[in-house]
């Protein structure tokens, strides 16, 4: 199932870029100083954010980014626990 929706999304906007696929889909991306904090995701009023420690050299951005792209659209009303620096495991582990 996963793998099909994240083929379906390449497929459409033709393209495998989590930035990009972020924004076709409606989701902000922000850069921020977030400490030892690599990123995380939220939704607050029905906007979708994905924030990204802007101190994280370019390919870790690249991940954080598609990591919590996969939390804006297999979970999009779950804010996520952070993804901590050196561990890129959440704090706290989602229960389903």
């Amino acid at each position: 199932m996963i793998n099909k929706k994240i083929q379906y999304l390449i497929n459409t906007y033709e393209t495998n870029c989590p930035f990009k696929l972020a924004k076709y889909l409606g989701i902000f991306v922000s850069h921020e100083d977030l400490g030892d904090t690599l990123g995380y995701y939220s939704k607050h009023f029905r906007m979708k954010f994905i924030h990204i420690n802007q101190n994280a050299n370019e390919k870790e951005q690249i991940y954080i980014c598609s990591h919590e792209l996969g939390h804006a659209i297999f979970h999009p009303n779950d804010n996520t626990s952070f993804l901590k620096k050196n561990t890129f495991f959440s704090a706290n582990k989602k229960r389903d």
